[in-house]
């Protein structure tokens, strides 16, 4: 942006910023939709309460919308000081989990394996 200001190019950086700001405000509407329609999914299999497959005319699982959005206030954090250390908490807990559950599928798909080959069951198909 400096840059560009230095350089006499005064629209550039306002239109750099409409840029930024769609696209934040895209990606977090698309994660809100991912996040609703998940748990609406769970929900319909029978692993989330049922209050989740409730949906207004337009089909939008308001229910599911709300408890996704309910996090969204964190984002707050970041005009404190200390933001940094919360968001590294967050980080930590994120990379553990994610961790963990690749460590889940990696045992379960070796008990799979050492199960069929115990069985004598090729997996060639």
């Amino acid at each position: 942006m400096i840059a560009f200001q230095e350089a006499g190019i005064k629209a550039l950086p306002s239109i750099i910023n409409a840029v930024v700001t769609t696209s934040a405000i895209s990606s977090g509407s698309a994660c809100i939709f991912l996040a609703s329609r998940t748990l609406y999914g769970l929900s319909a299999d029978g692993h989330a309460p049922k209050v989740f497959l409730n949906c207004n005319r337009w089909g939008t699982p308001f229910w599911a919308v709300g408890l996704s959005l309910l996090p969204s206030p964190l984002v707050y954090l970041t005009v404190s000081n200390n933001a940094s250390i919360v968001f590294g908490w967050f980080v930590n807990i994120t990379t553990v989990a994610g961790l963990i559950g690749w460590i889940v599928i990696q045992v379960t798909y070796l008990k799979f394996f050492y199960a069929l080959k115990k069985q004598g069951i090729s997996r060639d198909g």
